[in-house]
């Protein structure tokens, strides 16, 4: 009765102060199928296919870029203007430079090379100041995800609606279509869908989410596509590297943060197809509204899974959400410290039923040395961890509860 007792203590406790590190895992599905739209504080906020859209247009009020799909190519017709829209052709088409999104949401493939002779030239036409309109003046080949050829014409951007249409290189299939930045209030891209001739409304609204786990292309150190992490629009990133211990380390007021999408990226993680290592002596800061977020990813699952898995912990909090739990999932251990060999029960209770429940422990270099599944039958629980098969040290263990961010406590075996 009294070991009872000192657990539902231990358990009250942990209700009372949940801890502001917590582990997770996004997937993006295999062949990362997917793209995720992720709050720290309150997990996955919204899940679409990769591949239902194609170009996609700035939703800022005074942005004029499009966006590519990282499985789309584009290439602006070298020597054509509007008037040779019916007789367009691709001759010569593997000489031509294609253009690439850059590395932030208002720079889009098309769009992102203006002419620099002309201060009104915005790549895919021209700006006129009296009126606020974009008319346009130049014809693009793009290549979809499908591998369909098509020649885009974006034809005008009058007030908040952008006109364009589209076709298959031959002429048939001709598409004119209208996208209303209004339609898609409170987002970064207005997507649209050549290969479906449709506008899906697919982004989280901009101030639900922190991070969008996605592919993308880049040009460095060749053109190619990577899985990885991009930043929204109203947050700041910074990128350390070298860091001896990732686990303590917090010095985020001598981190430089950025506001392009790409400080994360691709390149905390070495590897093709299943087999990946992630770095570990990387982490990364992140500033949403003031509050720091610390971010450590401790695996990659590949083409197999898409699974990203890292740790989130609150380094500061200025607003005070972030100290609020988003969890509905709790859990303490017990005893904590404990001596090599003895039993320590981890009490949880996950409130909400879910699909699923894993218990895991990494050990300090963040290394997995063991994980299960746990019973996700709601109320208070117990599951006996089996610390004999440890060796004394300082272990993380973790409790994973469906989507939700997961718990995690630090275990110190004597």
């Amino acid at each position: 009765m009294k070991k009872i007792t000192s657990l539902l203590i231990a358990f009250v406790a942990a209700l009372g102060a949940q801890a502001q590190v917590t582990a997770d895992t996004v997937s993006i599905g295999a062949g990362y199928a997917n793209q995720v739209w992720y709050s720290l504080h309150n997990g996955v906020q919204g899940t679409a296919p990769q591949s239902d859209w194609d170009i996609a247009f700035d939703a800022d009020p005074m942005g004029h870029a499009i966006v590519i799909n990282a499985n789309t190519l584009a290439w602006k017709h070298p020597g054509a203007d509007t008037s040779d829209w019916a007789t367009l052709d691709t001759l010569g088409l593997s000489t031509w430079s294609n253009q690439w999104n850059g590395p932030y949401w208002s720079e889009g493939a098309i769009g992102n090379y203006p002419d620099p002779l002309n201060p009104f030239n915005v790549d895919w036409g021209v700006y006129n100041p009296s009126n606020h309109s974009v008319t346009g003046t130049a014809l693009y080949v793009v290549k979809l995800a499908n591998g369909d050829y098509k020649k885009l014409w974006i034809q005008s951007l009058i007030g908040t609606t952008f006109k364009f249409k589209y076709a298959n290189l031959d002429g048939t299939g001709l598409q004119t279509a209208t996208v209303n930045k209004t339609s898609f209030s409170n987002r970064n891209l207005c997507y649209y869908s050549m290969q479906n001739n449709l506008a899906p409304n697919r982004e989280p609204s901009t101030y639900d989410w922190d991070l969008v786990f996605t592919t993308y292309s880049t040009q460095y150190p060749t053109p190619h596509v990577e899985a990885g992490v991009l930043g929204n629009i109203n947050t700041g990133v910074a990128k350390c590297t070298g860091i001896s211990n990732v686990s303590t380390y917090k010095n985020y007021q001598s981190a430089m943060f950025l506001d392009s999408n790409n400080v994360i990226g691709h390149d905390w993680k070495t590897g093709s197809g299943s087999s990946f290592t992630v770095e570990n002596s990387t982490l990364y800061f992140v500033n949403v509204g003031g509050d720091i977020y610390k971010i450590v990813f401790t695996a990659f699952g590949g083409d197999v899974n898409g699974d990203y898995i890292f740790t989130n912990e609150v380094v500061k909090s200025v607003t005070g959400i972030a100290n609020t739990p988003a969890a509905n999932a709790v859990m303490a251990l017990y005893p904590n410290p404990a001596a090599a060999g003895q039993q320590c029960t981890v009490v949880y209770d996950l409130k909400n039923t879910t699909t699923k429940a894993t218990i895991m422990v990494n050990d300090i270099t963040g290394k997995l040395i063991y994980s299960d599944n746990l019973p996700f039958t709601p109320g208070l629980q117990q599951y006996h961890l089996p610390v004999a098969q440890f060796t004394p040290g300082t272990y993380v263990v973790t409790v994973l509860a469906g989507r939700q961010p997961a718990l995690q406590q630090q275990l110190v075996l004597q």
